[in-house]
């Protein structure tokens, strides 16, 4: 089993995209021993924005292509992706390999990849948010992996504000386990002063449904695909 973990954040060992992503590869390296790892760091060596002359290297497309699973750390700046990993998109994003166009409209030709998405956002994005119109990262991420043919998953830490940053350093998102038959999921605060509402989750992902504890600060989640405790917050 090959997996491809993508980082895409500026912040280095601050930055909760790359915590979380961290954690979800040691747990899918934890349940498939032996199988192989391929790490970029967008941020530490970014592509070039794409031209015409890129297409013709292949590399990037083929390392996508070649990987079963796929892990992404992605935190958003202004409202939406870094252009890090704008740049690594366009070039999996290529008709004739991982999508073509049918007498019905476009289909996905990358079918058959898992993709994990660990989100950080500085605030909060749900539908009743007064900001929930900005939300471009999300939104983004999901509608161009469904067009390719995968229906991504997410891990989103949602609040993490430059703020809170000494505290943040203090907690870490540890993914327990993102083995596929896992059954349930659930989130952990520590005294942060935050309440399961400042945590977004959001239900429609993985078929989440929260039940939450709100005097111990606790959030539970039943999911068929991921189990994940979240130790935070963290700078983006």
């Amino acid at each position: 089993m090959t997996t491809l973990h993508i980082d895409a954040s500026i912040n280095g060992d601050n930055s909760a995209s790359r915590a979380i992503s961290k954690s979800i590869v040691d747990q899918i390296k934890g349940k498939h021993l032996g199988g192989r790892v391929i790490y970029r760091d967008l941020a530490a060596e970014p592509l070039p924005h794409l031209t015409l002359d890129a297409f013709a290297d292949s590399s990037v497309l083929d390392e996508f292509l070649s990987a079963d699973t796929v892990v992404i750390g992605a935190p958003m700046y202004n409202f939406t992706l870094p252009t890090q990993l704008k740049a690594w998109i366009d070039r999996i994003v290529l008709a004739g390999k991982t999508f073509h166009y049918t007498e019905n409209g476009p289909e996905g030709l990358a079918k058959g990849k898992r993709v994990i998405i660990a989100l950080a956002r500085g605030g909060f994005y749900n539908q009743a948010s007064p900001a929930a119109a900005l939300e471009h990262l999300e939104t983004y991420l999901r509608g161009v992996f469904n067009f390719i043919g995968i229906e991504p998953e997410f891990v989103a830490a949602s609040g993490v504000l430059p703020a809170r940053r000494v505290e943040a350093l203090d907690s870490r998102a540890i993914v327990r386990s993102v083995y596929p038959t896992v059954a349930r999921a659930e989130l952990e605060l520590r005294e942060l002063g935050l309440s399961p509402d400042q945590v977004q989750r959001r239900e429609h992902l993985l078929g989440v449904h929260p039940v939450a504890d709100r005097a111990a600060h606790h959030a539970h989640f039943e999911t068929s695909s991921v189990v994940v405790l979240w130790l935070f917050a963290q700078q983006a």
